[in-house]
């Protein structure tokens, strides 16, 4: 009776999902990360078939996968998700995001356990993030940043916290129009096109190439008491000068004179059921109101289920 069982609880969690996610988080639950081994990688990844709510129900696949390798100082983490609508024909849920981050002089030996590393509460993280998604007009968005980070321990066992803050570098590529407004604006005749260039500052493919310095802090809590663990992320980035500086000032560029911070949150919880498979459930938010199209919402939430297997 047991098997069935299992079998089936797999299969409710499978395909009672309802919507997309991607963000940051890290999938290492803290028992890995407390029991990291020189020279070897660590692998985790998730897959769910989810039912997207960002503008109408449609059925997707989220595929997410991160890889840790630790040396006798530093520690080196990937992390990848991306979401693929096969009913849309315009793929405007279509997203995918990787980052690339190293914790520096992060790791000492153990003492008592030379195969084992120790973590230092104080260590340099620099970083790189990019981004591409359709729903919300970022052809490209990449991030180069650094990060202190500082680590607390709790007396307890089953908690960790990492509190990280620092500066990023911010290159994106936005499509201003709608998929359906840039099939039209790609046909217009030259010499309109060339007008509506100048009054909006983009260029012929109706893209909009800008930069900024962003302060970033974020807040990285881990506990986990088996069977379940439990990672949560908050994150803060502020600009230095608003997203639509330099730009017309126009009604198309609602918020020409302000700064408004990227706040986003994520928590992931999972479910051990055997030495390498869990349960994995995840909620998102971002809010972003700095956006420089109109047709991209200043707020987003995803909840999705699925199955997460670690190596």
């Amino acid at each position: 009776m047991r098997k069935p069982s299992i079998l089936l609880l797999l299969i409710l969690c499978w395909y009672t999902s309802q919507l997309p996610l991607a963000a940051q988080v890290s999938q290492f639950k803290k028992s890995v990360l407390d029991s990291l081994e020189q020279n070897r990688v660590y692998g985790v990844g998730g897959l769910s078939f989810l039912l997207n709510q960002d503008s109408k129900a449609e059925l997707f696949a989220l595929a997410d996968a991160s890889f840790l390798y630790a040396t006798r100082k530093h520690t080196i983490e990937w992390l990848s998700s991306l979401n693929y609508n096969s009913t849309d024909e315009i793929s405007s849920t279509n997203r995918f995001y990787s980052m690339i981050r190293t914790g520096l002089f992060r790791n000492v030996h153990d003492a008592n356990n030379p195969l084992l590393l120790k973590k230092k509460r104080v260590f340099a993280e620099p970083f790189v993030f990019f981004q591409w998604d359709e729903n919300r007009g970022i052809a490209q968005r990449w991030q180069f940043g650094l990060n202190a980070v500082y680590a607390f321990r709790s007396e307890s066992s089953r908690v960790k916290w990492n509190i990280g803050a620092g500066l990023v570098y911010e290159k994106e590529d936005w499509r201003v129009f709608s998929r359906e407004k840039q099939q039209a604006f790609d046909t217009l005749p030259p010499a309109f096109k060339q007008l509506i260039q100048q009054i909006l500052g983009i260029d012929s493919r109706g893209h909009l190439l800008r930069d900024n310095w962003r302060m970033n802090f974020y807040s990285n809590w881990f506990y986990e008491s088996k069977p379940f663990s439990v990672n949560l992320f908050v994150g803060l980035q502020q600009p230095f000068r608003t997203p639509f500086e330099g730009l017309p000032d126009i009604p198309f560029y609602p918020f020409p004179k302000k700064k408004f911070p990227r706040v986003t949150a994520e928590i992931s919880l999972t479910y051990k059921i055997s030495r390498y498979m869990s349960l994995l459930t995840r909620y998102y938010m971002q809010v972003d109101k700095g956006q420089l199209t109109q047709f991209v919402p200043d707020f987003v939430y995803s909840f999705s289920q699925g199955i997460a297997v670690a190596f």
